[in-house]
C-alpha cells in the first residue's frame, strides 16, 4: 500500500520541502512513519480558515496513487472481463451509456454487466492543455519525496501521532 500526504498549503505555504509525499505503508503506518520523519501530526489543522494541513489518500501501487498528480486519464471497464467500455456519452466526461447504479450489490452495472472505473497509463482528455501526461518514471524525476518500505525502521510505523493544532470535532 501506498499513502500520499498532498500540502494543503493551508496557513499560508508548505509545512515541508515538498508538497507531494509518498510513503509506501498503509495510511495509519504512514501517518506514524510521516510524524517520525517531520515532527508534526499530518492530520494537524494549522488555521481553521484554511482547513487540514494535508489531503491523505492510500491506493495499493505507487501509480495508482500518483495517476492525479500524472495526468493520466480514467476509463470503465467490465470486471468480467477487463474490457474498456468504449461506448461513452462524452469525451469530457467519460461515463459508459446506460451506466446504472444497482443500489442491492452496491456497484455500477452496464447491460447487467459490472463495471468500475479506473485510471488508465495515457493522457487525459480532461487535462488543461498546459497540462501533460507523465509516465511514473518522469514523474519520480519531479521535486517530490518517495519513501519506500526498506527505507522505514519498525519502530517508525509503531510510534502512536499525538493530536496536534486545531481538531475538527
Amino acid at each position: 500500500m501506498w499513502t500520499h500526504f498532498w500540502d494543503m498549503h493551508s496557513g499560508g505555504g508548505l509545512k515541508e520541502p515538498w508538497q507531494h509525499i509518498y510513503i509506501e505503508a498503509p495510511m495509519e503506518q504512514a501517518k506514524s512513519v510521516f510524524y517520525n520523519r517531520f515532527g508534526h501530526n499530518p492530520d494537524r489543522v494549522t488555521c481553521t480558515c484554511c482547513g487540514n494541513d494535508y489531503s491523505i489518500s492510500e491506493e495499493e501501487t505507487l501509480a495508482d496513487v500518483t495517476w492525479y498528480q500524472r495526468n493520466c486519464d480514467t476509463g470503465w471497464f467490465y470486471v468480467d472481463s477487463d474490457e474498456e467500455v468504449t461506448d461513452m456519452t462524452d469525451e469530457r466526461f467519460p461515463q459508459p451509456r446506460g451506466v446504472v447504479w444497482d443500489t442491492d450489490a452496491q456497484q455500477h452495472v452496464v447491460d447487467g454487466r459490472v463495471v468500475e472505473c479506473r485510471h488508465v497509463e495515457r493522457p487525459s482528455k480532461r487535462a488543461l492543455k498546459t497540462e501533460r501526461y507523465q509516465t511514473l518514471d518522469e514523474y519520480l524525476q519531479q521535486d517530490i519525496l518517495v519513501i519506500y518500505d526498506s527505507e522505514i525502521s519498525d519502530y517508525e510505523k509503531s510510534v502512536k501521532v499525538p493530536e496536534q493544532g486545531y481538531i475538527w470535532v
